[in-house]
């Protein structure tokens, strides 16, 4: 197998074995009484998910902005339907959409629990050091696969 091919596979064995967790966890429903919008949105602020949300929404909203004023420069017609594109980015509505999906899984009981600990000062150095903890995580999955896929076969 060469080398490219035997990276592939590990990419992809690497993928099977990160999603795995998340099958089995989908048909996990909550239990107890549903998590109110206040319990959804101090989740959302203390796992830094709204601040993602916030600078997404903003990037895609300069996407789509960009993307219409190309096509009307393209076709010479105005720029339309941008108000439906940024209405459609809001982030409040997306932060409702975001809050909405937690609450499928996870109870107001449940929320509390991940509450105590985001908002510990544990939880809050994990917020703020989490998208380097990603970064170096790929980086270092990256290099796993690369090493194991230049070595020579085991005889």
């Amino acid at each position: 197998m060469s080398g490219a091919a035997l990276r592939v596979v590990l990419s992809a064995g690497v993928a099977l074995l990160a999603g795995a967790g998340s099958l089995v966890a989908q048909d996990a429903k909550p239990a107890g009484a549903p998590a109110s919008p206040a319990q959804l949105r101090r989740l959302l602020a203390a796992t830094g998910e709204e601040k993602l949300v916030r600078d997404m929404s903003t990037e895609m909203l300069a996407a789509a902005r960009g993307a219409a004023e190309s096509a009307a420069k393209a076709t010479g017609k105005p720029v339309q339907g941008l108000s439906a594109i940024e209405a459609a980015y809001e982030p409040e509505r997306l932060m409702q959409v975001v809050g909405s999906v937690y609450a499928s899984h996870f109870s107001a009981a449940e929320v509390e629990e991940m509450l105590r600990f985001w908002e510990s000062p544990t939880g809050k150095r994990l917020s703020t050091l989490q998208p380097r903890i990603v970064d170096e995580t790929r980086e270092a999955l990256t290099k796993w696969i690369g090493d194991h896929a230049a070595a020579p076969p085991e005889k």
